[in-house]
């Protein structure tokens, strides 16, 4: 009775298109939520790179910048990350970075744009520098530093992979002097 009833069972072919129906549409959910996902990090990467780029050039420009500039410099990276939440999930920092007697060490430093609590990569005020390998300033010359964090939340697969610091760093010569001062 049980042999008979195995016998008939594998050679049924009912059923069978449902079943390979419910395997094809999980793999066909799962490459598409992964896809819009992988999309929306790469395009929080990209964002981030531009807002870097933006911060650190438009402080380059200036021949000398001011804390409220630097306030509205912040606030246009809101602008460049939307419409992700930079107020509360993002930093930008802002140094700068001056060769003095064989050392790069940071003259001013600022920070803003968002609550995201972060430290510089780069270092602290007044401190000597981390720059990047191969990175060299010649005594007298300085450079605009900018970074930033933003702690990528996943929209879909937010429980499966977590949530994610992304950072992002830029940096530009000064345009107008050896340096850029810091006004009050």
């Amino acid at each position: 009775m049980l042999l008979s009833l195995i016998r008939r069972f594998r050679g049924s072919e009912r059923g069978s298109i449902s079943a390979e129906f419910a395997i094809s549409m999980t793999v066909i959910i799962a490459l598409l939520t992964g896809g819009m996902e992988f999309g929306r990090y790469v395009l929080v990467r990209q964002k981030l790179d531009r807002a870097a780029t933006t911060a650190s050039d438009l402080v380059a420009r200036a021949e000398t910048v001011s804390t409220g500039q630097l306030g509205n410099i912040f606030s246009s990276t809101k602008e460049v990350m939307t419409p992700y939440d930079f107020t509360a999930n993002g930093l930008v920092i802002v140094s700068m970075v001056t060769q003095t007697n064989g050392d790069d060490t940071i003259v001013w430093q600022r920070a803003g744009g968002g609550t995201l609590v972060k430290n510089s990569v780069v270092g602290v005020e007044g401190n000597v520098a981390t720059l990047p390998a191969g990175f060299t300033l010649r005594d007298g010359e300085s450079v605009v530093v900018a970074e930033v964090h933003y702690r990528y939340n996943p929209m879909i697969l937010g429980s499966f992979l977590g949530i994610t610091d992304v950072y992002h760093i830029a940096y530009f010569r000064p345009r107008f002097g050896a340096t850029v001062p810091l006004d009050p």
